[in-house]
């Protein structure tokens, strides 16, 4: 049986998505839902979280390092039973959601996520798992 390629969004380039190249990002990724964790060889281990059903990884780097990271993770991000891992980044005043397929640039508010959690339901991800925390530094608990 073929593997079915799915379509991967190319990463946003710097004419669409500005990033400032010395800010510091922290990103929260599923450890289990990556086919090629070398995406992460870019990123510093901050922390590690163990859950029942998978095991969190808060990540860190700089900036200019984010445009290639996020491109690496639209390619490597698993889909399990039809629904996709997802992963998200932030620094103060800003969150980006990236799934396999779409790309989501907000604010840590929630009444700004409208648009990523109805997406994110769409694919078949509950409700309860697009809560996107931590998404400020000063919340991190691992």
């Amino acid at each position: 049986m073929l593997a079915r390629r799915r379509k991967v969004v190319p990463a946003p380039t710097s004419r669409f998505f500005k990033v400032d190249s010395e800010a510091e990002y922290h990103g929260i990724i599923v450890q289990g839902g990556l086919n090629d964790p070398s995406v992460l060889n870019a990123t510093t281990l901050l922390g590690r979280k163990k859950g029942t059903a998978w095991t969190l990884l808060r990540v860190g780097l700089k900036g200019g390092l984010l445009l290639p990271v996020i491109e690496g993770l639209q390619a490597s991000l698993k889909v399990e039973s039809g629904v996709p891992f997802y992963a998200h980044f932030y620094r103060p005043g800003e969150l980006i959601v990236v799934f396999p397929e779409r790309l989501f640039r907000m604010t840590p508010e929630k009444e700004t996520w409208t648009e990523a959690t109805a997406y994110g339901q769409s694919v078949g991800i509950p409700e309860e798992q697009l809560d996107f925390a931590p998404c400020r530094f000063e919340d991190e608990t691992f």
